[in-house]
């Protein structure tokens, strides 16, 4: 039996994934005018592991981006144009990987949290 160092009792907060809602503006180009649950088990179980933040340069503002990893069951319908929710709060998705220590046991979702952004 595949052993992970990840215990069930450690996955102890609940997070929903969302996806955009597309529609075409004059122009003729894919616009998101909002966003809803994802069709397959949006909202499961989770840890949540707070990494280092940093601070960048964006639109010529100093912008502190807080960094942020997910891990959940693994799932194969998630994509990085997906968001997830915890608490309140909207973390974008920049990548799902593999977690280390299981194969096709859990994925590790990198997220930055949109301090922007808010879902209720």
């Amino acid at each position: 039996m595949l052993q992970t160092t990840i215990r069930r009792g450690e996955l102890d907060r609940q997070v929903t994934f969302i996806k955009p809602v597309k529609g075409t503006n004059d122009t003729n180009e894919d616009e998101i005018t909002g966003w809803v649950e994802v069709d397959t088990d949006p909202t499961v179980f989770a840890k949540k592991v707070d990494l280092k933040g940093s601070e960048q340069m964006i639109a010529e503002r100093l912008t502190y981006i807080q960094n942020t990893k997910f891990i959940v069951d693994y799932r194969s319908d998630l994509t990085t144009e997906n968001r997830v929710v915890c608490d309140g709060k909207v973390y974008e998705i920049n990548a799902i990987t593999d977690n280390n220590s299981s194969r096709q046991r859990y994925i590790d979702v990198m997220c930055a949290l949109l301090d922007t952004e808010v879902w209720t």
